[in-house]
């Protein structure tokens, strides 16, 4: 698609119907995955 160093981040699925609590986990993995991507 034209972006060779492209980093992706994923989240398992399914989200809904999951409690807050998970969810709030799962996107705190994320966010942490961004930022190592990022900083390093």
């Amino acid at each position: 698609m034209g972006y060779p160093d492209l980093r992706i981040v994923t989240i398992q699925h399914p989200l809904g119907g999951m409690p807050a609590d998970e969810a709030i986990l799962k996107a705190q993995d994320a966010a942490n995955s961004i930022k190592e991507m990022i900083i390093g």
